[in-house]
């Protein structure tokens, strides 16, 4: 498609869906343009894996496709400094409404949608308003671009200084960029040149690239929307010549090989094997969410969630985490280590409660001993009291009897106390041979333990240091075993906890931190409400859609070619 513009008073041809250099004796040429780009991308689109799942595996209906593709497409746009621009750039308004309220029809502008089967992130679509500018204007004009994205340009100079082709080709906007390398390079042979000049954006300042810069946000935002819900008529010439503009062939940047994503329709235009390991990632979220147990957690925002609680660094959110996510957060866990502490105090409280037992066993014979004998007594005072006709002489000699039997009681008892007191040398000797004996026995029986725990710790030692070894030649991480066991299962119902009790949990242990509480909370808000709210998915036990295969994606063959092949390996051009 070929249109023009007017710079100094002469018209200059403009062409697009042409890849080729045009123009080295044009009549514009030794002139300089500056020209103002800019791009635009859906902000949930971007890092959502979610969309990737409903749309690889083909869960909706047509319908909803197309809606769903459309809501995932960017756009692009470009406003040419000509005429009109440098002699009116005061009078275009620099706010989005004041725009939208009196856009400026005659201003030389161009623009474009892109759709999702070409790219869908914010960087691709700076880039390609980019290459569109590069590859529009004759290669005898030297141009400067103006663009407000700054990771953009950085990616151009490093593109351009960088002389290792294994590192260009793994570069983000890979093809993007090597159109944009052909097009510096063709107009520095024809004697032009190309700048590259950053301008913040939405600063409403009184400048020509402030202005500039407006105006091709302007148009990148509409572009994007519908052509029923723009601002202005279609009956402009721009906006007719830009739906004429097709989309743009990303194949053509691409030199040794060119990776497609099978699921999006689209060039891989990063490193591959990002691109695999992301593929990888919508490939496990929907194993995930097909988990008959683990699929009420299923959401890409638990991954969010992670990495809020991980870059705190504390201990306790991450333990907390990791019991729920793994579901085990109703067993009590405690250390091998205090398993030697439980069991102490369990022998010791089954002594004292033996010593009790005694305490209570010799007591009870006490009492039993002393109620007998006052029965007996009380018997006797009976008899005693009863018999009346005994004689005063019966009387004397009865007490005089009682007396002398209990004088006799007391010289007994008191035989029986010098006794006791009378200490026995030969039974004390034993006593201490005995004591000596028992502390020599629990002495050695305390060497013996202190020796069973230096081994046990200096195996334990071993064998950690083993598996450090270990994991030091496979260069990779395990878990250490044998730290925690499962003591009690202590689960508050018959069904064990449910999500959004486990989540619940999580929000309380996550008060007592008030610096990320609220961060946190509202992750976990968010979390909870699209795992009750989200419908569950159509899927049955004999569904073919339940059996996930791995390699989904022709990437993943692609990875392993690339990580096996030599680094010295680079494919012939001409074939």
């Amino acid at each position: 498609m070929n249109t023009h513009i007017f710079l100094d008073d002469q018209k200059m041809a403009l062409a697009f869906d042409y890849y080729g250099a045009f123009g080295r004796q044009s009549t514009a040429a030794g002139k300089s343009i500056r020209v103002f780009t800019d791009g635009s991308a859906p902000q949930a689109a971007r890092k959502s894996c979610m969309n990737q799942v409903w749309l690889q595996k083909e869960l909706l209906s047509e319908a909803e496709r197309r809606k769903r593709q459309q809501a995932l497409r960017a756009s692009w746009a470009a406003c040419y400094e000509g005429d009109f621009h440098r002699d009116h750039w005061d009078e275009i308004a620099c706010d989005e409404q004041a725009l939208r309220a009196h856009p400026p029809k005659e201003a030389e502008w161009v623009g474009g949608a892109i759709e999702s089967s070409t790219s869908i992130n914010i960087f691709a679509a700076e880039l390609q308003a980019i290459v569109r500018v590069l590859f529009s204007l004759p290669v005898s004009v030297s141009v400067t671009i103006v663009a407000d994205s700054e990771s953009s340009l950085k990616a151009i100079r490093s593109y351009m200084s960088e002389p290792n082709e294994r590192k260009r080709m793994r570069q983000s906007g890979r093809p993007l960029l090597r159109l944009i390398a052909y097009q510096v390079l063709a107009r520095l042979q024809a004697g032009a040149s190309v700048t590259f000049q950053h301008e913040k954006s939405h600063t409403n300042a009184a400048t020509c690239e402030s202005r500039g810069n407006a105006c091709a946000d302007y148009w990148a935002e509409q572009m994007r929307q519908p052509a029923t819900e723009r601002v202005s008529a279609a009956e402009q010439q721009w906006r007719a010549r830009s739906s004429q503009i097709k989309q743009l062939e990303v194949v053509r940047g691409e030199e040794w090989v060119c990776v497609r994503d099978r699921a999006m329709k689209s060039v891989v235009m990063g490193d591959v094997r990002r691109v695999a390991q992301k593929q990888q990632s919508v490939q496990n979220l929907w194993a995930w969410m097909c988990s008959p147990t683990q699929g009420a957690y299923a959401d890409e925002r638990v991954s969010e969630l992670c990495s809020e609680v991980f870059d705190d660094q504390q201990a306790r959110p991450m333990r907390m985490l990791m019991l729920i996510l793994t579901n085990i957060v109703h067993h009590r866990r405690i250390r091998k280590s205090e398993l030697a502490s439980v069991a102490s105090s369990s022998s010791s409280s089954s002594s004292s409660c033996s010593s009790v037992l005694s305490l209570f066993s010799s007591s009870s014979s006490f009492s039993s001993s002393s109620s007998s004998s006052s029965s007996s007594s009380s018997c006797a005072f009976r008899v005693c009291a009863s018999s009346s006709m005994f004689s005063f002489s019966s009387l004397s000699s009865f007490s005089s009897s009682s007396y002398y039997s209990s004088s006799s009681r007391q010289v007994s008892e008191g035989r029986e106390e010098s006794q006791e007191s009378e200490s026995d040398p030969v039974a004390e000797g034993e006593e201490k041979e005995e004591k000596e004996e028992k502390e020599e026995k629990e002495e050695l029986y305390e060497k013996e333990e202190k020796k069973e725990k230096v081994i046990e710790d200096s195996k334990e030692e071993k064998e950690e240091k083993d598996e450090k070894e270990k994991k030091k030649e496979k260069g990779s991480r395990g878990k250490r075993k044998g730290l925690y066991t499962v003591i009690e299962s202590r689960c508050e119902c018959a069904e064990g906890y449910s999500s959004k009790a486990c989540i619940a949990h999580l929000v309380l242990v996550c008060r007592k931190y008030e610096e990320q509480r609220v961060r946190v909370e509202n992750q976990l808000r968010a979390l909870l409400g699209s795992i009750l709210c989200r419908p569950s998915l159509p899927l049955q036990a004999g569904d073919v859609r339940t059996s996930v295969r791995l390699v989904e994606c022709d990437l993943l063959q692609l990875l392993f070619l690339l990580v096996h092949l030599p680094p010295s390996f680079q494919p012939l051009s001409e074939h």
